[in-house]
Formats: C-alpha cells, sequence, structure tokens
C-alpha cells in the first residue's frame, strides 16, 4: 500500500468528471435476469464490489463471459488481489459467479 491518502469524494471525481454521470460515458447493459437474481441474493459489501467488477468487465464490453485475472478485479475494486481471489472463490463456490476451466 503506498503512502499517498486520497478522499474518497478527490477519488470520485477522478472517476466520473461531471457531477452527472452520462450515457455518453458509457454503460453496462444487463439483463433482467441478471439483476432480479442479484436483488434477490444476500451478498456482503466484497462480494457486491467483485460481482459488480465482473459485470463492467465483461457486459461492459459487450461479452456474456471473459477471462478475468483477479489482478484485473482488484484494479476495478479497489481490493487486493488476495481479498478477491478468496471472495471471488466464495462465489463462485456459491454459483452466484460460474467459473469455465480451471482457472
Amino acid at each position: 500500500m503506498s503512502g499517498t491518502v486520497v478522499s474518497i469524494d478527490t477519488a470520485r471525481q477522478e472517476r466520473m468528471p461531471d457531477d452527472k454521470p452520462s450515457l455518453d460515458q458509457g454503460y453496462c447493459r444487463v439483463v433482467n435476469a441478471l439483476a432480479e437474481g442479484l436483488a434477490s441474493t444476500a451478498l456482503t459489501s466484497l462480494e457486491h464490489r467483485i460481482v459488480w467488477a465482473v459485470i463492467r468487465l465483461t457486459y461492459g464490453w459487450q461479452k456474456g463471459k471473459d477471462r478475468i485475472a483477479a489482478s484485473q478485479i482488484a484494479k476495478v475494486t479497489g481490493l487486493t488481489r488476495q481479498k478477491c481471489s478468496s471472495t471471488l472463490a466464495g462465489l463462485i463456490e456459491r454459483g452466484v459467479i460460474i467459473r469455465e476451466g480451471g482457472s
């Protein structure tokens, strides 16, 4: 962890330069079944962050599935790679996220 401290407001401004988000800045289309499934599933705050990162890294690029490294999820969520891996493993075990293949 670096010694730099960034306020939440500053970090948010860096991601969203305008006060109001606009569809012109990009968006993720999410199928209703996925949105409804997430709305009815109890998730911790860390699990929510991981799930939304996976949605952003798949649906955000118009992909139904993709290979995503824990380091990519860590970058999106601000969590450590290790925390992403352990949380992701729990989501996979519960069937919230589906892993195809070995890694």
